[in-house]
């Protein structure tokens, strides 16, 4: 009948959504999830060279469809470059996640990236991919139309069929957004070179004054020729839920707490990370979470692995003690 007509159609339209969606290969694309790393959220960081000083935040300001975005602020400005300047936004993709595209080889396939803009400054923009040694480049262009606008670009990057791209645990590719760039580290757009750049020849000075601003959310790296078009693009952005879990692969904050009797001594505790990480990670300082009497201390990790971390606990007299904790695990790329 007409009803279960229309819902078979709705069904084959949503399925290649759901695909897309999957198979996208970035990171926390619609910078929602933020576990307070020293990254601006998971993922996403922003780097720079020179004088300029910028300040970098998540926002809760975003284009229909999106909740946050990445954004820079300038503080410090710089009205003329040096040749090796620089403000971008920089993601490391994992070589597991591109080892489908076959990159450096013959049966090198395409991608394409979409994501939204609003920046301040009207002017071409650039950026670029590059594998993890960055001897790989392919800068690409945008264009800012109208200032202080959410606007929707795609780009889309041939296969490189030279290079060395990463195909196991470390970082696959690189994506680059980038603001502003000296003569250093911009080259020809629209062509794979052999060096390290990160924009294109004439990309605008974005951090020009203290006004200037630059926004970026609902970024999708898509492998193919095709992303949805600018209304149908937050379809295709993960669950928040399941980009989280994705995040904790690389970074996650874990909780754990001791709560026992004892008269002198250890005692160890074992938390396990989940998801298991992508390798064993740093530890960063533990926080204290609870309370502890004046006889017991938090005294050392014993261990730590990819899927779990062991933590050792110290009382010199026999007491009640009660400690929780909180524990930064690092494996970003």
């Amino acid at each position: 009948d007409i009803l279960n007509q229309s819902l078979f159609r709705s069904n084959i339209y949503a399925a290649p959504l759901d695909a897309l969606a999957y198979n996208g290969l970035q990171i926390n694309g619609s910078m929602d999830v933020n576990q307070g790393s020293s990254y601006v959220v998971d993922g996403w960081n922003v780097s720079t060279s020179g004088t300029v000083v910028i300040a970098k935040l998540q926002v809760a300001d975003a284009p229909p469809g999106y909740t946050n975005s990445l954004k820079i602020v300038i503080t410090t400005p710089k009205t003329t470059l040096g040749a090796t300047d620089f403000v971008f936004v920089i993601q490391g993709i994992e070589g597991y996640r591109i080892a489908q595209l076959g990159w450096g080889t013959a049966n090198a396939q395409p991608i394409t990236i979409g994501f939204r803009t609003k920046i301040h400054r009207v002017g071409t923009y650039s950026g670029s991919i590059q594998n993890g040694a960055k001897n790989r480049s392919y800068p690409f262009i945008f264009t800012q139309n109208v200032a202080d606008t959410w606007e929707w670009k795609t780009v889309t990057i041939p296969g490189d069929m030279a290079g060395t791209w990463n195909t196991i645990s470390s970082v696959g590719l690189y994506i680059n957004f980038t603001m502003a760039s000296g003569t250093t580290y911009v080259g020809t757009a629209g062509a794979w070179a052999a060096s390290n750049l990160l924009g294109v020849t004439g990309t605008t000075n974005g951090v020009f004054a203290t006004t200037d601003i630059f926004q970026i959310t609902g970024v999708i790296v898509v492998p193919g020729l095709v992303v949805p078009s600018a209304a149908y693009a937050p379809l295709i952005m993960r669950p928040f839920d399941q980009e989280l879990q994705i995040c904790r692969r690389y970074y996650q904050l874990v909780y754990g707490s001791i709560r026992a009797r004892d008269s002198g001594g250890y005692c160890g505790l074992q938390i396990n990370f989940t998801p298991p990480m992508r390798a064993t990670p740093s530890l960063g300082t533990l926080t204290d979470g609870g309370s502890c009497s004046s006889a017991g201390s938090f005294n050392a990790y014993n261990y730590a692995s990819t899927v779990g971390v062991g933590v050792e606990f110290y009382t010199s007299t026999f007491d009640y003690y009660n400690y929780g904790f909180t524990v930064p695990a690092d494996a970003r790329i």
